[in-house]
């Protein structure tokens, strides 16, 4: 298993190979900590892997039955821990890999960490099976920010992404997946403060990851995992 850096000028490379044999999946989701480790979910070996910033993998923490989203909380109220959505927690893992039950939301998923101070500063998590988007704080209460799209029971919000550079308005992006009959509320949307959703672009009809780019390297954007059309 394999992880790959792409540097400006999307030069594919080699970052990192796992130690291990028989993890057998892709990482699902990662996030950088404040020292320029990598750590990556494995959905189906329930674990995170922390790459070194040159390139040593291994296994930081196990137990994490169907490990998914994964922010880092450096840097905010959050403190220096990683939060990862794992079978219906969401778990608080500290840097000694200790592991602690933080806040509980059915079906949680994605996670995403508002930097912009635009949503109260707070921690987000999309519910794939029930379609909505919750706000959780600092002692794990976990409220509902906005019930769009609705209960569709499937597909639901993949990625939750803010615009903490400000090169986007400062808002928060979420990516959905549905099929072609609820194609009005799958691709991607901005989610105002409020909590109401627009479209933001036509030229997703399906998106499943939303990002950006912390710093200058890849000018400040927004990158997107998706498609334009339903018949890819």
């Amino acid at each position: 298993m394999a992880v790959e850096v792409l540097e400006p000028g999307y030069v594919s490379e080699t970052y990192a190979t796992y130690s291990e044999t028989g993890v057998g999946y892709s990482p699902y989701k990662m996030v950088f900590d404040d020292n320029g480790n990598l750590y990556a979910t494995q959905l189906q070996d329930d674990s995170i892997w922390c790459i070194t910033p040159d390139g040593v993998a291994s296994r930081f923490a196990s137990g994490l039955n169907g490990a998914q989203g994964i922010v880092w909380g450096g840097g905010t109220s959050y403190g220096n821990y990683l939060y990862v959505a794992a079978n219906g927690k969401i778990v608080r893992v500290g840097l000694d890999g200790t592991k602690f039950n933080f806040a509980t939301r059915y079906c949680a998923g994605a996670l995403g960490l508002d930097r912009t101070g635009n949503y109260g500063g707070h921690l987000y998590t999309t519910t794939g099976c029930q379609d909505h988007t919750y706000r959780v704080d600092t002692s794990g209460n976990v409220t509902m920010f906005t019930n769009w799209p609705g209960w569709i029971d499937g597909g639901g919000p993949h990625g939750i992404g803010f615009d903490n550079g400000g090169n986007y308005d400062g808002f928060m992006y979420i990516a959905t997946s549905y099929i072609k009959s609820k194609a009005y509320v799958s691709g991607l949307f901005i989610l105002d403060t409020s909590g109401n959703a627009i479209r933001f672009t036509e030229d997703l009809v399906v998106a499943h990851c939303v990002a950006f780019d912390p710093g200058d390297s890849f000018g400040g954007d927004m990158f997107v995992i998706g498609r334009p059309n339903f018949n890819q």
